[in-house]
């Protein structure tokens, strides 16, 4: 079967200040989300599946079946704040959900078929998708793997203020470790700076590999995340903050599997809507796409 493709399009965009993912960035008004189906379309994807805030399915099934139809057949599963294994529930107070290894759980019950996980307001550019499905296509259902698309560190940063990165260190091709380094923003003299995890600010070189959340699975890794996910709330469930985010479980899958992850190197360009300000960028990229 053709691999699926699931977009994480349950955040709320607060930097940005609205639904980055619905926002018209196209000549015609497509919109991130309508980009992100077409080039998965494109690429040989045979279906998606968009994770969503519980109660929003209706309006975005209407929102995509306006103006651009979707290339290939939408599901949509709400990321329920009590979607949590068997004998959890969230701490009185809790009001939102539990990050991106909850999103991925979510859909846990229509994902029988090797898949990638993307945010659906992120602009990938079409080589993502491409290389992406190249290697979904060779992956055993039955056997745990995973990979991910990777992009120079310049590639992803916004003219308009600091983003959030993750930093990949690659080892002969394969993913050794993903480490979040914030407020990473380019200094007047050119080159890059962040804050490492210790947060400490840190010299970036341009060209490290960087991580834009867009993995490769196959349905193998689902057991694996379920029991990171009970193993995470158990430990941290009534911390009002805590998030089990998706490259923190991989890190652990491969650390405790042995499994290697290889590295997709992406040549494109990410665009995306950190800051309002970012909106005129994106849509001039986009209308000479």
């Amino acid at each position: 079967m053709a691999p699926t493709l699931l977009l994480l399009a349950a955040g709320l965009g607060s930097r940005y200040g609205g639904a980055k993912q619905l926002e018209a960035v196209g000549p015609h008004g497509e919109r991130l989300l309508d980009y992100a189906l077409a080039d998965a379309a494109e690429a040989g994807f045979g279906q998606a599946v968009l994770v969503v805030r519980p109660g929003m399915e209706d309006s975005l099934r209407g929102e995509l079946a306006g103006t651009f139809a979707p290339p290939l057949p939408v599901a949509f599963v709400p990321q329920d704040l009590h979607d949590l294994p068997a004998g959890l529930a969230p701490p009185p107070g809790r009001t939102k959900p539990w990050g991106t290894g909850h999103a991925v759980h979510a859909a846990r019950g229509v994902l029988d078929t090797p898949f990638a996980v993307a945010n659906a307001d992120d602009y990938y550019g079409p080589t993502a998708y491409r290389v992406m499905a190249d290697w979904l296509d060779e992956v055993d259902p039955e056997l745990p793997a995973a990979s991910l698309v990777t992009y120079e560190l310049r590639q992803t940063l916004s003219p308009h203020g600091p983003v959030n990165r993750g930093i990949c260190t690659i080892r002969d091709g394969h993913l050794a470790a993903v480490r979040e380094h914030r407020k990473v923003v380019a200094v007047p003299d050119g080159t890059l700076r962040g804050i490492d995890p210790r947060g400490q600010t840190v010299p970036l070189p341009a060209d490290a590999p960087t991580s834009l959340n867009f993995w490769g699975f196959s349905p193998a890794f689902l057991p694996f995340l379920e029991a990171e996910l009970q193993a995470f709330l158990t430990a941290r469930g009534t911390d009002p903050s805590a998030e089990c985010e998706l490259p923190a479980t991989v890190d652990a899958w491969l650390h405790t599997t042995g499994l290697r992850c290889p590295a997709l190197p992406s040549p494109d360009a990410w665009l995306g809507l950190t800051h309002p300000e970012d909106l005129p960028t994106v849509r001039h990229h986009l209308a000479i796409r």
